[in-house]
């Protein structure tokens, strides 16, 4: 078989989407269950807020934190490319802007004493001024035990290598990049993989950085991006966040506790048990056309205590007509909840 022959064939094995070569999960930025633009959420070590897996991050100066976006774009490396994310900067006060995934030591530990690749699409935003550095890193966990949602940067992770590549220096257009390191062994407690544009004050609102297709892989080259069924690229999402719209969930009215009562919501299994949260909308109960509480949010509580389900309940928010003990009740205004494990 030719050379050309077998890099065709290789390539068909490549992006068969049945190999679990990338570690990296969504490094072709198709899912987005939060939000397609959002700011960090004013936590010093970032924060999930739009694009799964990616935890953002602004700082400018020593107080501020939501001073850009991570935000959907369709400006991409190919047509078969659906989106890719976009660094935007809102203040001309910015000072850095930083995306990261953080492997699980369990995925991680692969890799432990061999090579591997890191290899993504990037292009320059418009809005990148000159005297800036675009800097894209691998580093280590430094503790096995990372909570849920814990704001994790590098002061909790060692480098093992940085790149860089100056303003001047960047693409405008769609360029691939790649970066080879020998991983260490304290790699099985995590690894962190982060980009970041910086320079004191970057001087600029608006478009920083494009990314797009990241993928770290072992070896030594850096292979075709590997594109899983998206099906499959959701539920290792859902291992760390998942969204649920539980309009229509019945529950049963308990009178002597005044609450309404649901069954076990099941949820994709997390890599812990999760924390739950209301991200949207607004409940009110009812029985057809009869109302039986008043639209409120108050009194919600979730209880979690396995990875894959919910416990939860209402305490009834007095209006309409109060249900009869043992009353069969649906959520016909009902709230969207985010289940999170997150690293």
């Amino acid at each position: 078989m030719s050379n050309t022959a077998l890099l065709g064939a290789y390539g068909d094995l490549a992006n068969s989407g049945l190999n679990f070569r990338n570690l990296l999960i969504n490094g072709n930025f198709d899912i987005w269950q939060r939000s397609t633009s959002a700011a960090n959420s004013g936590f010093d070590g970032g924060s999930y807020v739009s694009a799964d897996r990616w935890r953002f991050l602004t700082h400018t100066g020593s107080v501020g934190w939501v001073d850009g976006t991570l935000t959907q774009s369709t400006d991409t490396p190919s047509a078969d490319i659906k989106y890719s994310a976009k660094l935007v900067s809102t203040s001309a006060a910015l000072d850095d802007i930083l995306v990261s995934q953080t492997v699980e030591g369990v995925n991680a530990q692969v890799l432990v004493g061999k090579q591997a690749t890191l290899s993504f699409w990037y292009k320059k935003g418009g809005a990148l001024a000159a005297g800036k550095t675009f800097k894209y890193a691998i580093s280590y966990l430094n503790s096995f035990n990372v909570g849920t949602n814990a704001p994790l940067n590098r002061g909790l992770t060692t480098l093992i290598q940085e790149n860089s590549i100056s303003s001047a220096s960047m693409s405008s257009t769609w360029t691939k990049v790649s970066m080879t390191v020998t991983i260490p062994s304290q790699a099985a407690n995590g690894l962190y993989v982060d980009f970041r544009v910086d320079g004191n004050d970057l001087g600029t609102t608006g478009d920083l950085l494009f990314l797009s297709q990241v993928q770290l892989e072992a070896g030594s080259i850096a292979t075709p991006f590997e594109r899983r069924p998206l099906g499959l690229e959701i539920d290792l999402c859902h291992r760390y966040y998942e969204v649920k719209d539980l309009r229509w969930l019945t529950a049963q009215y308990v009178a002597s506790t005044g609450r309404f009562v649901c069954p076990l919501i099941p949820c994709k299994p997390k890599r812990l048990n999760p924390t739950v949260a209301v991200v949207g909308g607004n409940i009110y109960w009812a029985d057809g056309a009869i109302i039986l509480s008043a639209t409120s949010n108050a009194g919600v509580n979730f209880t979690v205590t396995t990875n894959d389900s919910i416990f939860f309940w209402q305490t009834r928010q007095a209006g309409g007509t109060t249900p009869g003990d043992n009353k069969l009740v649906f959520m016909e205004s009902g709230i969207v909840i985010g289940i999170n494990a997150e690293l």
